[in-house]
């Protein structure tokens, strides 16, 4: 059967159990190992030999890219890691209640599908598993979900709003990168961390509100988000890390709280919007090019903590930032 041909076959019921590669569980239930088949429409069975299928596989549907639907049955309550991996022409999956665990890169490169309703069961999402869905324009979020494992929804470029629900503790690093077309996102008042490059490269991303819950913001966590204007940063972040706002061409105003004690390298280069900013009490550390090429950039205060006077800063500041001629004047405390 060619490749034309075999993406036009729909069952109406189950495909026959000889298209799997399938075993038994501990448990007498069965775990789907591989699909064998060629059609492009596939309706998992609930039973096999009198026993329920309970698991998909670790790579069951692995590059089928003729497959276009799965129809997954009730009984099954795990999806291994790389299930679904590059099924290019996947547009339609039903995902049960029962299930409670999705591996990771379940459905990375699953290129064509656009939703995916995820079940009320599962606690969390692993790494890689919406990796590279870039048609992907809904995706809810369950409450019950602790955590959003690293780079989970990266290079989704349709997903054009997301809900963090209250249960979600950790936002992973990578989790949003590149999502272009994300504007909108609601981050719960429970997520206490927030990973590296978590949302990088949401180009059209114009506004945040990180919770008073965050106390850690990795680095690059919104660099080249070129659209978003401002930014509070909660009380509770001890650090601005390396490149956190680089390219951030947008940003006109940023709240730095007490607590913070460190800015990384690069932390707010090339942010061309910002014309001021107020550097807390407590900072004692400022990064190499860390306002590089501000170039609205006209002042900046800044607190006793650095103990140096005008005439050192002026020299560290033009040193670490390239000669930074644009900024007029330094407000001191001192």
């Amino acid at each position: 059967m060619n490749s034309t041909n075999r993406k036009n076959v729909i069952p109406e019921k189950a495909v026959p159990v000889e298209d799997f590669d399938w075993s038994v569980l501990g448990d007498g239930t069965v775990v789907i190992k591989k699909y064998l088949g060629e059609n492009a429409k596939v309706v998992i069975p609930a039973e096999i030999d009198g026993k329920r299928v309970t698991v998909i596989g670790e790579k069951a549907f692995y590059k089928c890219g003729f497959l276009a639907a799965v129809n997954i049955p009730d009984s099954v309550t795990e999806i291994g890691e790389w299930a679904f991996y590059e099924c290019e022409r996947l547009t339609s999956i039903n995902l049960p209640e029962n299930v409670t665990e999705i591996g990771r890169g379940a459905f990375l490169s699953c290129t064509s599908l656009t939703t995916i309703k995820l079940p009320a069961g599962l606690t969390e999402i692993r790494e890689n598993v919406f990796h590279r869905c870039k048609s992907l324009t809904s995706a809810a979020i369950p409450e019950g979900v602790t955590a959003i494992g690293e780079s989970a929804f990266m290079f989704c470029r349709a997903l054009p709003s997301i809900i963090i629900p209250d249960s979600v503790t950790v936002i992973g690093d990578y989790a949003f990168c590149d999502c272009e077309s994300l504007t909108s996102i609601t981050v719960s008042g429970s997520v206490t961390e927030i990973g590296e490059a978590a949302f990088a490269g949401c180009t059209t991303l114009s506004s945040i509100s990180v919770p008073d819950s965050v106390t850690k913001i990795g680095k690059e966590a919104f660099a080249d988000c070129w659209s978003l204007t401002s930014m509070n940063i909660p009380d509770g972040v001890t650090e601005i890390g390396d490149e956190m706002f680089t390219d951030c061409w947008s940003l006109a105003s940023i709240t730095i709280p007490d607590s913070v004690t460190k800015i990384g390298k690069d932390a707010f280069s090339w942010c061309q919007s910002l014309t001021s900013i107020t550097i807390p009490d407590g900072v004692t550390e400022i990064g190499e090019n860390a306002f590089i090429n501000c170039q609205s950039l006209t002042s900046i205060t800044l607190p006793y903590s650095l103990n140096i006077t005008e005439s050192a800063l002026l020299e560290e500041i033009s040193r670490k930032s390239q000669g930074c001629s644009f900024i007029a004047g330094f407000s001191l405390p001192y």
